[in-house]
């Protein structure tokens, strides 16, 4: 039988995805809240920090977060590759920023908070037209060219609490208690 609390589990399909079986991982720290696959390598990120690698989604090895990065910094979502770049956020703020996925640049809250230093909590990340965008709560819109320095976009309503956002179309969406469309 299959207990998901004993460890990390993954579906891999053996096919073309009309059959999958269940691998087991040593990844037993942390829920994985995101994933992605590019530059021949699946990234998987999830709460605590927890952030790995696969190259065939059956075994996985923990990434090195750099010395400054604290494992209790939320849920990380995304993440997202672009420019030669894996990014991820967290939900307290701050971000993860790597070159090549083993090694992971931590960018503590205070780099991508708010004005008082509070931080921003982001719920979703992505990248379109040069740009990686991220949305979260109390309506917080920020963008990155490169992923380290962001800035912050503006939007009206402080009270929307955005859970994701998407690029196409040549424009950025983010949605949650409101939508927001870039112009």
């Amino acid at each position: 039988s299959y207990d998901a609390q004993d460890y990390v589990g993954f579906l891999v399909s053996k096919d073309d995805g009309v059959t999958w079986e269940i691998v087991k991982n040593a990844l037993a720290w942390g829920v994985p809240t995101g994933m992605a696959y590019a530059d021949g390598k699946f990234v998987l990120v999830g709460d605590r920090g927890m952030i790995a690698t696969s190259t065939n989604g059956r075994t996985w090895k923990t990434a090195t977060l750099s010395p400054d990065a604290t494992t209790k910094d939320g849920l990380l979502r995304g993440p997202v590759y672009a420019q030669g770049r894996w990014i991820a956020v967290t939900s307290v703020g701050s971000a993860f920023f790597s070159t090549n996925a083993s090694y992971w640049e931590f960018l503590p809250s205070w780099l991508v908070g708010g004005d008082d230093g509070s931080p921003y909590n982001f719920n979703g990340l992505t990248y379109g037209n040069g740009f990686f965008a991220a949305a979260g709560l109390q309506g917080s819109l920020w963008t990155s060219q490169q992923g380290k320095a962001w800035g912050k976009r503006t939007w009206t309503d402080a009270g929307t609490n955005f859970t994701d956002v998407a690029f196409g179309n040549g424009r950025f969406v983010a949605i949650g208690s409101t939508f927001a469309v870039s112009k």
